[in-house]
């Protein structure tokens, strides 16, 4: 099967694995996060839904990310969750601090935009989508998060240019 077939078929499988009942009902946690990345890994790891233990080095930049401790992660997704911002913002967080943490050996943008959008969709919010035309823009203010040079400027991007309301 081809890179874009492949593609293709795992889009639709996330999107009926996050649309089913009792997924929508569950709530977005890290058990949930890992079993996103499971799915996204799928054929890829054997364990893909495991915390990375090895460090890794990012393309594009000189960030690297520290190895993730579990209940770091369980904390941080926890209290992102419970900020007073409206679920779009939270979202947005949430997929930005998994993306930057590298928590997972592969997959880390796929799975931290479906969870945002589980979590969006569990709060009748909308869609997190990233525009093909614009996937280009949005990699160039990732690595500039990712080093710390700007965080308003990817929320700003991801809140005008991504987010999709139902």
């Amino acid at each position: 099967m081809g890179k874009k077939a492949r593609y293709v078929r795992d889009t639709q499988n996330y999107r009926q694995f996050i649309l089913d009942k009792g997924v929508i009902a569950a709530k977005s946690d890290y058990h949930l996060l890992c079993h996103i990345a499971r799915l996204v890994n799928e054929g890829f790891y054997e364990y893909g839904e495991r915390l990375r233990r090895v460090p890794v080095t990012i393309g594009g930049t000189s960030y690297i990310p520290p190895i993730p401790v579990e209940n770091d992660v369980k904390d941080h997704i926890v209290s992102l969750s419970q900020l007073e911002k409206s679920p779009v913002e939270v979202a947005i967080d949430l997929c930005l601090y998994c993306m930057k943490a590298q928590l997972f050996n592969d997959g880390n943008k796929r799975a931290s935009v479906i969870f945002a959008n589980h979590y969006l969709i569990g709060k009748g919010e909308g869609l997190l989508v990233i525009p093909e035309s614009r996937v280009g823009e949005f990699k160039a203010l990732l690595i500039a998060w990712y080093e710390g040079k700007d965080n308003l400027l990817i929320r700003d991007f991801m809140m005008e240019v991504c987010w999709r309301e139902f």
